[in-house]
């Protein structure tokens, strides 16, 4: 896998979770503390395939990042994730085609999760 995958969370220990479950499996991935620093990231990067956000982060929510980041790589795809139930999360405000998924989940369904968004094919790991 050679996909770019940029992390934005602001918990340190779930960052710190998802950052080794991408990188395992074959992942390369640019982790940014919150939206703030995902924005100033995604600026410097020439391709992003996939921008993993949570929803809720101190100064920048995903759904602002998300308007940000598709004016710089409009083919990123974008899944977010949240503690927050997906009937809370009011899906318009992250844009068109962008997936959620609700925390607390397991590294095998963050995993399937993101080969779905990507479109790639399940791989054993």
């Amino acid at each position: 896998m050679d996909e770019i995958i940029l992390l934005a969370e602001d918990e340190s220990a779930v960052r710190k979770f998802l950052m080794a479950a991408l990188k395992a499996h074959g992942y390369r991935v640019v982790e940014a503390r919150d939206g703030a620093d995902a924005l100033e990231i995604g600026r410097k990067l020439q391709h992003i395939d996939l921008v993993l956000s949570d929803v809720v982060m101190p100064s920048m929510n995903g759904g602002k990042l998300a308007t940000e980041l598709k004016a710089i790589h409009p083919k990123a795809k974008f899944l977010f994730i949240s503690g927050y139930t997906k009937d809370t999360v009011s899906m318009k405000d992250l844009g068109d085609g962008a997936s959620f998924l609700q925390k607390p989940f397991t590294q095998t369904e963050i995993l399937a999760k993101v080969r779905e968004v990507l479109g790639t094919p399940a791989t054993a790991g």
